[in-house]
């Protein structure tokens, strides 16, 4: 039974991590995306200017 109890335990975790593993892909793969070339460049530009 505690065994049981166990494995219950450890697929809802694993199930919970999944699902923490989606929404970061998720918002990676956003921020991917909204990174135009123009605003890549800008951010290069931004740094040299402050160092």
């Amino acid at each position: 039974m505690v065994a049981l109890k166990e494995v219950e335990r450890i697929s809802r975790l694993v199930s919970r991590l999944e699902a923490v593993e989606r929404s970061i892909r998720a918002t990676a793969e956003f921020a991917v995306k909204k990174r135009s070339p123009v605003a890549v460049a800008m951010g290069e530009m931004e740094r040299k200017g402050r160092g």
